[in-house]
């Protein structure tokens, strides 16, 4: 049981990095971050090229980090009802920083601080199992993130605003290739029902393989 439990909690560990390098930066200052953040520089990447993940763990004022973490917990206990894995939930969020801190290498200006990207990749997958399992107030809870995410994004940049459209972008993508994946391996290959058949005879294949095989 307890194990189970562990299993489950291991994804809120993404907000342990967040809430402490935050409390550096009130005890020491921005200084004291300055090598995790994500300079647009190429030349300064270079010589701290583990940025490209450590500045989704950086906020540097208050307001940015009630909101990124209080959008990351419930996504994280939105996952966890939706039934969504560890390894996909963390895999996604570090995808979204990724895809986000290279958009930003690209057309980026100054440094990039936040988890906005990985929060994003995480919504389309969320909204996707809310629909796919019937959850009404799940749906409508995803779909007020969109809107308020939306509604913030007007006040920023178009590179900021790129950042988060990256890791709707990733997330979309992870939903579509996972779940052609999980089809295909589902769904038995047009060699395997010959030879099944050949085998077994034609009446041994159920309804859906015989329509396959039309």
């Amino acid at each position: 049981m307890m194990a189970g439990k562990t299993f489950t909690n291991r994804r809120f560990a993404l907000l342990i990095p967040i809430l402490l390098l935050y409390w550096v930066v009130i005890s020491w200052g921005n200084g004291a971050i300055s090598r995790l953040v994500l300079p647009s520089d190429g030349g300064t990447f270079l010589s701290q090229p583990w940025s490209l993940v450590t500045y989704g763990f950086v906020h540097t004022y208050w307001r940015h980090i009630v909101i990124n973490v209080g959008m990351l917990l419930m996504l994280l206990l939105f996952s966890v009802g939706c039934g969504i894995s560890n390894r996909t939930v963390l895999g996604l969020f570090l995808c979204g920083i990724l895809s986000g801190g290279l958009l930003f290498l690209l057309i980026g200006d100054g440094v990039l601080v936040g988890a906005s990207a990985g929060i994003a990749a995480l919504v389309p997958l969320v909204l996707y199992k809310s629909v796919r399992q019937k959850r009404a107030w799940l749906l409508y809870a995803m779909l007020f993130v969109l809107v308020f995410d939306f509604a913030t994004q007007r006040k920023l940049g178009q590179v900021t605003q790129g950042v988060h459209l990256m890791g709707y972008i990733v997330g979309t993508l992870w939903v579509i290739f996972s779940e052609r994946k999980k089809h295909l391996g589902e769904t038995p290959s047009a060699e395997l029902l010959v030879e099944k058949t050949r085998v077994s005879g034609y009446h041994s294949l159920t309804r859906e393989e015989q329509e396959q095989l039309k």
